[in-house]
């Protein structure tokens, strides 16, 4: 589930372009409508224009606007259209007002406009305004936007993505900036999972493997288009983004849910390659590990044997300023959890996810590591990797209409049966299935089939899977590797290190009797904010008795 929250603020700066007075961010109320636009357009391209107004209804659940509307303008000293200081759908974007900055638990999105638009002009009154929106979109006239056959839009863009009432007076003279911020909050933390899988009618032993399933899953990043900062950086070209503009990385836009293509899944028999360093795989680092003793470099490991890593990779917040930092260096500079997982070497190290040519540690030692290498005619080991890709991929929109506070999709990934080692061959001769991993490219055309992956095939979304084990499922069975040794373990060349190994049970795997498919659910929500619902017969009314005692219909507001 995504949380989305957005606010404005208006600053103040004289002729001079001197700050006068700095405003605070008012939390805003994002419409019904608003909720809608994500099906069709980016989040970024949701809050593209601004309008200003003079309305003071409070805000409601059937809000789609400015309560002083389209006419009479927020102000017209000439009286006539367009007037002087008529600032509906507002294109005057500062580019040094708009950018984006990552957080640890997602991505603040920012876009601001010059009030009046116009470099080098000023108002000439005072300018009050009680009410602010922001739109997709300006005039025009009301068309549909299709997105398959499960969701018609039936908004042009003009109508409110978000509305906030704030008095505020913007004297003459002076000029304004006024800014809106989206935050984009998703919730990274590592997830456990218990059986969740629907069985149909599934034939053969690998059934009851996957119906007792366990492990374990994060979000990997935020997965959305951004929007550029300051001046554009690189000249405005035909294609290329200017301040304000919303743009694509090569990440893709995996959790944006009007995106339809360039995403895929795999399922890997690895579970290895963050299991001793969570930002960059493979072996086992000093300056990742809990140091006991920085004197001596001895490292502490619990009492079962795991050590401080789960077995996932740390969400990768910073994925964006990371992509677009050029200042690369080596894992071995890296002097600090700082710089490990700042450094953009990183993500050339995070392209290669769980698949052929992962840096995985060494079974053996697993401060060493090497690249690990693709299943040949000997079978496969826990030095090979092997990956089964998605066949096909569906997208169903729900495309409601109403005034709920969240809206869903679903991704449906589908794989043919596969026996990758022998047709017919007794279950143990099947490959292993230990983790899951969806990924995006960059781009917009959809594939249908893929034969093989490569670098621009970047993961958003990890999962481990647990053993099935006769004697101790359904309560679950371990998802990561088991370590050999506990206790203190001194990081030096004399040292025996501790070593680890597969569970010896069973893992999932795909038989060739059985189709299989992985349904994906993305969902995402704003809070009701100041909204206690709406009466049928008066938007002013604000509760549910007054409302039901003058005849009309409740519908409350209830927050996700």
């Amino acid at each position: 589930m995504i949380s989305l929250n957005g606010q404005f603020k208006a600053d103040i700066y004289n002729q001079n372009d001197e700050l006068v007075s700095e405003g605070e961010y008012a939390g805003n109320f994002i419409t019904s409508t608003g909720l809608n636009y994500p099906l069709t357009m980016p989040f970024a391209d949701a809050f593209k224009y601004l309008s200003l107004g003079s309305g003071k209804a409070p805000n409601h659940l059937y809000t789609t606007g400015l309560h002083s509307g389209c006419v009479p303008h927020i102000y017209s000293s000439a009286g006539t259209y367009p007037a002087q200081q008529n600032f509906l759908w507002t294109t005057g974007i500062v580019p040094s007002a708009c950018g984006y900055k990552s957080t640890t638990s997602g991505v603040d999105l920012y876009r601001g406009w010059r009030i009046p638009e116009q470099d080098g002009s000023f108002l000439k009154e005072d300018l009050h305004v009680a009410e602010m929106m922001t739109t997709p979109a300006t005039t025009g006239e009301p068309k549909k936007v299709e997105r398959s056959n499960h969701f018609i839009d039936p908004f042009s863009g003009t109508t409110a993505f978000s509305r906030v009432l704030k008095d505020f007076t913007i004297p003459s003279g002076d000029y304004a900036v006024i800014t809106y911020k989206l935050n984009f909050v998703i919730d990274s933390e590592v997830k456990t999972f218990d059986p969740f899988i629907g069985l149909n009618n599934a034939a053969g032993a690998s059934k009851t493997a996957w119906q007792a399933l366990t492990g374990q899953s994060r979000v990997l990043h935020h997965g959305i288009r951004l929007v550029k900062g300051g001046d554009g950086g690189g000249g405005g070209g035909q294609n290329e983004p200017v301040g304000g503009d919303t743009y694509e990385l090569d990440y893709g836009s995996p959790l944006e849910p009007y995106a339809t293509g360039n995403m895929y899944a795999y399922f890997s028999s690895d579970n290895t390659q963050f299991r001793f360093d969570p930002f960059w795989g493979g072996a086992a680092k000093p300056n990742l590990q809990k140091l006991v003793d920085s004197s001596n470099g001895t490292l502490h490991w619990n009492t079962t044997g795991i050590n401080i890593a789960t077995g996932m990779p740390e969400y990768f917040w910073n994925l964006p300023e990371v992509i677009e930092d050029e200042d690369t260096q080596s894992v071995n500079q890296a002097k600090s959890l700082h710089d490990l997982h700042s450094n953009p070497a990183r993500f050339d190290y995070f392209k290669k996810f769980r698949r052929v040519g992962s840096t995985i540690p060494k079974s053996t030692e697993f401060n060493n590591e090497f690249e690990a290498s693709a299943m040949s005619n000997a079978g496969f080991n826990s030095n090979n990797i092997v990956t089964s890709l998605n066949h096909d991929i569906a997208t169903d929109y729900t495309g409601q209409i109403d005034y709920r506070r969240d809206r869903s999709i679903t991704r449906v990934l589908g794989w043919q049966a596969i026996n990758a080692v022998a047709d017919p061959g007794n279950p143990g001769t099947y490959i292993n299935y230990k983790s899951l991993v969806f990924c995006a490219e960059k781009g917009d055309s959809k594939k249908e089939t893929i034969t093989e992956l490569n670098n621009k095939h970047i993961p958003f979304f990890d999962s481990q899977f647990g053993t099935y084990d006769s004697t101790n499922h359904p309560a679950g069975g371990e998802h990561i590797v088991n370590i050999t040794s506990t206790g203190l373990q001194v990081y030096d060349s004399t040292n025996q290190y501790p070593t680890f190994a597969q569970p010896a049970d069973d893992y999932p795997y795909q038989d060739n009797q059985n189709g299989l498919s992985i349904t994906w659910k993305l969902g995402w929500s704003s809070p009701c904010a100041e909204v206690n619902g709406h009466c049928s017969n008066d938007p002013l009314i604000t509760t549910k008795a007054a409302c039901e005692m003058g005849g009309g219909t409740w519908t409350a507001c209830v927050d996700p």
